[in-house]
């Protein structure tokens, strides 16, 4: 029985998404032409939690910065304090767009030193008791090495990746340029690596010096069993070498995820590459005719003459219709779809191509 459902999309979460047990897969046991696509944003979103959920530091850092904004907006006077000081307001960390943590680590990056200020005042014995300790508490936390690493990583990985999120949120987002958007920044976080790291900890050994902070490792010493011929000195790592392994293993784990993530989406693109603007106004007949199969392989009620001519029969519509190539070549898989049913082309281009274009547009 041929179910009439061509494509679901959901979140990303285990019981609608997952591969084996999720909604989408028993679905597509009873239906294998009901394509899933993944939701883009969501996918990025998973990538940024993982990453940093990876590495347990980084779990105490987002955390500081949190307690940060909670110590000052629970009081009026330490917000005014704050304001009076710093000039600028800290934000809390977003709860459902992960790429937002971008707008709680900048203004303190920015003004780290200010904000270092305003905790001193309000350490100040005239303070209540329960304001003075939370300030020590909180001053203690960011004036610290390990803090200050993760404050100008975050900051430079966040705003890449805020500027990517925003962009997939883009009104009418192709495939193929939410598939490149996200490809440059798999090339960021794969090329700009090592220079993301050594910033960082350039940036926390510069601050440290100039604040005068302690740049050992706070806390109980670990001490490590040595091996035979080893000597006390030559185990554990420097707390530098250690802020490099661990922001090393958050931008490996987001290259991972993302690289993993966006397979679903390349692939769906390449099935429906035949029905791209491109493809549709400029590809040769090479080129559509090894497209084709891709998509006639899952849609087996489409024959691939049928598709080639259809493609033929369109851009001789498109051409008495007076649109340029150029300007076809700019419109989005609906604007085609828009242009069949406007011009009532459905029964000259009866069910292939605007069927395939039915299922992309939704997808």
């Amino acid at each position: 029985m041929d179910y009439p459902c061509r494509g679901q999309g959901y979140d990303n979460a285990a019981t609608m998404a997952g591969i084996h047990g999720g909604v989408q897969a028993k679905i597509k046991e009873i239906n294998p032409k009901a394509l899933f696509m993944p939701c883009a944003n969501h996918s990025l979103n998973l990538c940024g939690l993982h990453s940093f959920e990876s590495v347990v530091s980084c779990v105490t850092f987002f955390g500081t910065l949190e307690r940060v904004y909670s110590f000052f907006s629970v009081s009026t006077h330490r917000w005014e304090l704050l304001m009076e000081n710093v000039g600028v307001t800290v934000k809390r960390l977003s709860q459902t767009r992960w790429s937002a943590h971008y707008d709680a680590v900048k203004p303190v990056r920015a003004n780290f030193e200010k904000l270092t200020s305003a905790l001193e005042k309000l350490c100040n014995p005239k303070e209540n008791v329960d304001t003075r300790g939370s300030a020590q508490m909180l001053q203690s936390a960011v004036c610290d090495f390990s803090f200050l690493c993760y404050l100008s990583f975050w900051c430079e990985v966040l705003e890449e990746v805020n500027i990517t999120q925003k962009y997939l949120q883009t009104v009418g987002l192709t495939l193929e340029k939410c598939i490149v958007k996200l490809q440059g920044l798999k090339a960021f976080l794969a090329h700009q690596r090592s220079e993301i790291v050594e910033k960082a900890i350039c940036y926390a050994t510069t601050m440290c010096k100039e604040m005068d902070i302690s740049m050992e490792r706070r806390g109980r010493v670990k001490l490590h069993k040595t091996m035979p011929g080893e000597k006390a000195k030559d185990a554990g790592l420097t707390l530098p070498e250690e802020m490099k392994r661990a922001m090393f293993k958050c931008l490996d784990r987001f290259h991972h995820e993302l690289e993993i993530r966006s397979q679903a989406i390349e692939k769906i693109l390449s099935m429906f590459a035949v029905i791209q603007p491109s493809s549709l106004v400029v590809a040769t007949e090479k080129d559509i005719r090894n497209y084709t199969p891709k998509l006639t392989e899952i849609f087996d009620e489409f024959s691939n003459e049928d598709i080639f001519r259809e493609i033929e029969r369109l851009r001789r519509h498109l051409e008495a219709a007076k649109i340029s190539v150029e300007e076809a070549k700019k419109r989005m898989a609906l604007q085609f779809l828009e242009f069949i049913v406007k011009w009532d082309y459905c029964e000259s281009l009866p069910k292939i191509l605007f069927d395939s274009l039915c299922v992309y547009c939704f997808i």
